[in-house]
C-alpha cells in the first residue's frame, strides 16, 4: 500500500489516488507525517489494519473516510484537507463546523467526514411557540 505523500500533478495540486483504499492509506501516512492530532475510523482505518477484512465475506466497497480530531486541530486539518485536494462542503461546515466536518474529492468519488472532539446528535427541531404552549406533540398521539 503506498504510504508516501501523492506526487504533485503537473499545476502544483496534490494527486488523489484512484482508489480509495490507497487514498486512505496515503492521507493517513499523511496526517501523522504532518503530526496532526488527527485519527482514521471506521471501515477504513479496520481495512488497513486487518488484512483478513480484504477479501472473503468481510471484503466491501468503502464510500468515504472518517476521520476524528481534537477540537483545537480543527483549523490545521481544515488546511491539511485543503492542501491534500479535497474540497469543503462550505453550507455544512458553516452549520455543523463546531462539532463536524464535510469534504469531498474534487470529482465527487468519495466524501471525508471529519468528527470535532465527540460525536454529538444533531438536536431535535424546535417546536412553535404556540404548540409549545398548548403541549402539542409532548405525548404520543393515538389509541391508548
Amino acid at each position: 500500500m503506498p504510504r508516501s505523500p501523492a506526487p504533485p500533478t503537473p499545476d502544483g495540486e496534490a494527486q488523489i489516488l484512484s482508489d480509495i483504499r490507497e487514498e486512505a492509506a496515503r492521507l493517513t501516512a499523511a496526517v501523522v507525517g504532518s503530526g496532526l492530532r488527527a485519527r482514521l475510523l471506521g471501515g477504513l482505518a479496520v481495512w488497513l489494519r486487518c488484512p483478513s477484512v480484504r477479501s472473503g465475506p468481510f471484503a466491501r466497497n468503502y464510500q468515504d473516510m472518517d476521520f476524528a480530531i481534537a477540537k483545537g486541530a480543527g483549523p490545521a486539518f481544515k488546511a491539511f484537507l485543503t492542501g491534500e485536494g479535497y474540497v469543503g462542503d462550505q453550507f455544512f461546515n458553516g452549520l455543523h463546523g463546531e462539532t463536524r466536518l464535510y469534504y469531498q474529492a474534487p470529482d465527487g468519488r468519495w466524501s471525508v467526514d471529519v468528527v470535532i472532539d465527540e460525536l454529538v446528535p444533531d438536536p431535535p427541531p424546535r417546536r412553535p411557540a404556540a404548540q409549545q404552549a398548548a403541549g402539542v406533540g409532548d405525548q404520543p398521539q393515538g389509541p391508548r
